[in-house]
């Protein structure tokens, strides 16, 4: 009687469970993330790779907000309107948005903005459920989504459990997708949110390199992203700036010699030499990275037996075991703000001119006139924001331009206006638009705006918003 009855329970609860693993499985079928088309293969290259958006043929794949939070959900299943997840849509829907702002016969914003969501739900869709994040706040302009070889690649947090049964979302997950949002791919888990992370395509072969720190360490390593496996690992490191337009990474070493590791290299090459022989005592000299930029570094030194050094002169090195000081960008104190600029600086500096304030933009000294403070007839100050190869960024008055430097009388070229501060990892993405336009892709908490800048009258256009939103129930 009792193994009857025991054999009627175990026959119940094994039914029990198939019915529950059933029930489950059909949620989860149901919740599964269905990806969409793929594209055609563009015939150009991606077109604003890192940042918050990316022009890749007729398509725009963007973050759809800012994401503050590492911990939120971010499963890879069907989420709609998920803060931080990637989303796409046509530049040529995109610019029926625009047409919708400028429509008069919709009298109220109000009007506008709910027409423009009802034409984006049409027309945009999530290609990648899970959302973007990083912790990285010191150099922004390496963060975002990038487009190589047509695959889509992101930061998300590391979702895997510890044996704890803890979500370790201080941890990146460098992922890559097809772009639809199939055939993800985990390529490598970065031990802090906030590395450092630059990609690019050496030789046909994906490339990240990257600075992070390890307990009170600071290590830059290059990962070769198709095996997950590093290729090149400088422990013990600091004063890293990343030289984006010669990929490559300038650092001091445990002996403070100044040293870079090229994303091709597979080991780090010494720049400006600083150790001592074994048993010395260790060097007195300090030498103190400025600025990166092309292959070159620039750089002041100190001697603590020495004071009369003490960081008067600005010196440069491109070149392997470079004598210290052969090479002199600037021979006496430097200005508040410049950039080291192949074999001297670029600096900003007022000149009085019929009692009024102008700024402009020198070479070595004010007898090398780059812009002349004439050429934007303002008082207002110049503020640089960056230099890549021979682009010198730069903003006045809240128009931002570019000059191009290696240029005979170059003028400056306006690309953007009243662009926002950086919102924790990201910065606002400029994309052309055409000959004429740029659209300015801006992320805020939760959401994400595109702007269309009129370069011929230096004003924002049209604006208008990208962001999906979920139903509300």
């Amino acid at each position: 009687m009792f193994k009857r009855t025991f054999s009627k329970i175990a026959l119940i609860l094994v039914v029990v469970t198939v019915l529950v693993a059933s029930v489950l499985l059909a949620a989860c079928e149901q919740n599964a993330f269905k990806p969409g088309s793929l594209p055609d293969k563009a015939t150009v290259e991606a077109d604003g790779n890192g940042g918050n958006a990316v022009k890749y043929g007729e398509w725009l794949y963007y973050v759809n907000g800012y994401q503050s939070s590492a911990a939120a959900e971010n499963t890879y299943a069907e989420s709609y309107g998920r803060v931080g997840s990637i989303a796409r849509i046509k530049i040529s829907d995109m610019e029926k948005l625009f047409e919708v702002y400028e429509d008069t016969t919709l009298t109220s914003t109000s009007a506008k903005t709910k027409k423009i969501a009802e034409e984006l739900k049409k027309t945009a869709e999530v290609v990648v459920p899970n959302f973007y994040y990083s912790g990285n706040t010191t150099t922004t302009d390496l963060n975002g989504i990038y487009i190589f070889n047509d695959r889509l690649y992101i930061l998300t947090p590391n979702d895997a459990l510890t044996a704890g049964g803890n979500k370790q979302t201080d941890q990146s997950v460098l992922t890559s997708y097809a772009l639809n949002g199939s055939d993800m791919k985990k390529h490598y888990v970065f031990t802090s949110n906030a590395a450092q992370i630059m990609l690019n395509e050496i030789d046909g072969k994906l490339v990240a390199t990257f600075v992070m720190a390890s307990g009170s360490d600071t290590n830059v390593a290059n990962l070769d992203v198709a095996s997950g496996k590093l290729t090149a690992e400088v422990k013990k490191i600091s004063n890293a700036k990343f030289d984006v337009a010669g990929k490559a990474v300038f650092f001091t070493d445990e002996d403070g010699s100044i040293c870079k590791l090229a994303a091709s290299a597979t080991d780090k090459q010494v720049i400006v030499d600083n150790s001592v022989e074994e048993g010395e005592d260790k060097s007195t000299i300090t030498y103190t990275i400025t600025s990166v930029n092309d292959g070159t570094v620039y750089y002041t030194m100190s001697d603590s037996d020495n004071s009369d050094i003490g960081n008067k002169a600005l010196y440069f090195a491109s070149e392997a075991n470079t004598e210290p000081t052969a090479n002199v960008a600037l021979s006496t104190e430097t200005p508040t703000t410049y950039y080291g600029y192949k074999d001297t600086i670029i600096f900003t500096a007022t000149e009085k001119i019929l009692e009024k304030t102008l700024y402009g933009i020198y070479k070595t000294d004010k007898n090398t006139v780059i812009l002349d403070p004439t050429a934007l007839g303002s008082d207002k100050a110049i503020t640089f924001n960056k230099l890549v190869g021979d682009t010198l960024y730069f903003t006045r008055d809240n128009v931002a331009y570019t000059l191009d430097l290696a240029a005979a009388n170059a003028q400056p070229v306006p690309y953007a206006r009243s662009l926002a501060s950086a919102s924790g990892w990201s910065v606002p993405k400029i994309i052309k638009a055409d000959d004429t336009h740029n659209y300015v892709i801006t992320l805020s908490s939760g959401s994400v705006s595109v702007v269309k800048f009129d370069a011929a009258e230096k004003t924002n256009s049209d604006s208008v918003i990208l962001t999906l939103v979920a139903d509300e129930d």
